[in-house]
């Protein structure tokens, strides 16, 4: 039985020694349609030297036609470092996806290690996250 998006069909196989072939085809329901909704998404890590920038691309993406403008923001950075998107906020085709770009800047700070920093897309009262590892040398 093969099946598609569009439609389903099916041919029936003769058993051996038969010499019959039946088929059928109709078509599917769509179903239920996605509610309106968004998701945000990025590499998982990133690198960072002291007194240096780095970029990471973050990516919103549209679910049931969803169209409106997403705000981006980032959390979990040591004091010393900053932050910027370009652009945002973003506003993603219906069912389709943007990319921003975030610039990380070690100014100031003298903090070392692996911290796990979350990017937050927020539009109306709906919040989405997603999270990478940057580390900063």
């Amino acid at each position: 039985l093969d099946l598609t998006a569009a439609g389903y069909g099916g041919t029936f196989v003769p058993v051996a020694g038969r010499t019959w072939t039946d088929t059928f085809a109709d078509t599917c329901n769509r179903g239920l349609a996605l509610a309106p909704d968004f998701t945000v998404a990025t590499t998982t890590a990133a690198t960072l030297a002291l007194g240096g920038s780095a970029t990471q691309s973050i990516t919103v993406t549209s679910v049931g036609d969803f169209a409106s403008s997403v705000k981006l923001t980032v959390s979990g950075l040591p004091s010393g470092t900053s932050y910027a998107f370009s652009p945002n906020p973003v506003t993603p085709a219906a069912n389709g996806k943007i990319a921003s770009t975030l610039t990380l800047r070690a100014v100031t700070t003298t903090w070392a290690g692996t911290l796990s920093i979350k990017v937050k897309g927020t539009s109306g009262t709906s919040t989405r996250t997603t999270t990478f590892r940057l580390t900063l040398r």
